[in-house]
Parts: structure tokens; sequence; C-alpha cells
């Protein structure tokens, strides 16, 4: 009788730990081929819309709404193709951290290129609080 228990009891406690470990993350892989404009991806941020933007190396910026991507890159009118960093800012504004000292800011369909504005440095990371946006760099 014991013994009994005990298997029913090692059954009960397998049971319930195979629910407890058995949930499951589905993911969804996308490359070029669906879309995206460069395999190697530096940041991803979702915006207030709830659109994501991928920020790549040398393909530029993708948004993607769940569907398809637009790119935005240099036939776009971005500075560079070489996307490091991207942030929202409190206006709905999207600003893009870019190889050799270069920031651009998406304003819908229109971009706004800030060429060497910050000069000798890297802009590789950006932060936002109350004040407004501060940007990680190398060599500043």
């Amino acid at each position: 009788m014991k013994k009994t228990c005990s298997i029913f009891i090692w059954i009960l406690l397998c049971i319930g730990f195979k629910t407890v470990s058995s949930q499951q993350y589905n993911f969804t892989y996308f490359s070029i081929e669906q879309g995206l404009s460069q395999s190697q991806v530096n940041a991803i941020i979702q915006d207030s819309y709830g659109y994501l933007w991928i920020a790549t190396e040398g393909g530029g910026v993708n948004r993607f709404d769940g569907r398809n991507f637009i790119n935005f890159s240099v036939p776009e009118g971005l500075s560079s193709g070489h996307a490091k960093a991207i942030i929202e800012d409190q206006h709905g504004n999207i600003w893009v951290g870019l190889k050799n000292n270069f920031v651009s800011c998406i304003l819908g369909s229109r971009i706004i290129n800030y060429d060497q504005a910050f000069p000798g440095v890297s802009v590789n990371a950006f932060t936002r609080n109350a004040n407004g946006i501060y940007i990680g760099a190398t060599n500043g």
C-alpha cells in the first residue's frame, strides 16, 4: 500500500511538473526573403503606433506593420544605410543613429538628416526621459 501511494504521488508530481513546464513560445523568423532589407540587426523598437522599427547594418531602417516591411535607407534619404541605434521621441518621430557621425529623423515619410551632427563620434545608443533624448556615443 505504501509503495502504491508513493508511485501515485510520483505520477501526480510528474503530471504537475509537465503542466507547469509545458509553456510554449511561438517565434516567426523574418529574413531578406520576407522583405527585411538586411539580416544584421543592430536595434529594434516598437513605436507608439505599434510598428516595429528595425535598425540594420547596411540596409538602413525597416518599419514592420506585422505583414510588410517598408525600408528607409540611402535612396529614401538617409545619410547612411548603417543604422546603429533607434528611438521614438515624445512627438512620435523616429530618430536614427547612423555610422560616421550621422543622425537622421524620420517624420512620417520625410527624413531630416543631421550630417556630422556629432563630429568625431559614432552614435551607438539612445535613451529617453521626460527631459529629452540622450545619446550614447563612442569617443564622446
